[in-house]
């Protein structure tokens, strides 16, 4: 078994234990909760982001080790860059039009539009590796002389 299997399955476990954390600690068995709770809103966010990597966590099984330490790379800095975006954003939305999202919006969006530019990079680089190996089959297993 390969190295990166066994970073997958500890993706796919931190995940899950955030995500059953949450529900049976702050949120008090109450899904709701988790997702809409106006005072929890650490807990929402996290709960958010680990739904999202664990979503793409199940497909990150079918895919090369090449494209899954890409993923990883671009997950790491978009989980950063989504802690740096809800932290700075206002808890809750205001003014006349109430066109300002708060932290509960942006949390989900966020999660959302992770969910979607992940399938699109795991796919994009998946096909672009098989396209690769197409083209040149032995450059991988050519050595410098």
């Amino acid at each position: 078994m390969k190295k990166t299997y066994w970073w997958r399955v500890a993706l796919s476990g931190i995940s899950v234990s955030v995500l059953s954390g949450c529900y049976m600690g702050p949120c008090g068995f109450v899904l709701r909760r988790c997702f809409w709770s106006s005072n929890m809103s650490v807990i929402r966010t996290l709960f958010h982001i680990s739904l999202a990597v664990f979503m793409v966590s199940l497909f990150l099984f079918f895919v090369s080790d090449k494209v899954f330490k890409k993923w990883l790379v671009f997950s790491i800095v978009w989980i950063f860059l989504t802690v740096a975006i809800v932290g700075s954003t206002p808890e809750y939305s205001g003014g006349f039009f109430d066109i300002t999202p708060g932290k509960e919006m942006v949390s989900i969006w966020l999660s959302e539009l992770f969910v979607i530019a992940s399938f699109i990079k795991i796919v994009w680089d998946s096909i672009k590796g098989d396209k690769e190996k197409k083209t040149n089959p032995h450059a991988k297993n050519k050595r410098p002389a």
